[in-house]
């Protein structure tokens, strides 16, 4: 495993239906990266969510904590939590964009 994409959750919504496709369809194969994402105490129905996403992609996970207040306390869980050699930060709000083919 190359790489682990840590991301914080919290009361996420509609961001989730954004970010979580940007994250799975990468140009990296499946077998080198995973997705974690770890639900910090969500009111909504963020790990409904969650639970439906890892459900359908093998290569992503989610843990879920009491609420911390911050988003260092989540990413720490997900460093301990990951199993590849770099981690790589994302937002709830956040969208990668797919890799160009026409460049390397």
């Amino acid at each position: 495993m190359k790489v682990s994409v840590v991301l914080p959750v919290f009361n996420a919504g509609d961001h989730l239906d954004r970010c979580a496709p940007s994250l799975l369809e990468q140009s990296m194969g499946p077998d080198t990266y995973e997705v974690i994402y770890i639900n910090d105490g969500s009111t909504d129905d963020s790990e409904q969510r969650l639970a439906r996403l890892t459900e359908q992609d093998p290569h992503a996970r989610y843990l879920t904590q009491p609420n911390s207040g911050w988003p260092g306390k989540p990413r720490n869980v997900g460093i301990a939590a990951s199993k590849a050699e770099d981690i790589q930060f994302v937002d709830q709000d956040d969208e990668l964009a797919p890799r160009d083919p026409d460049t390397t």
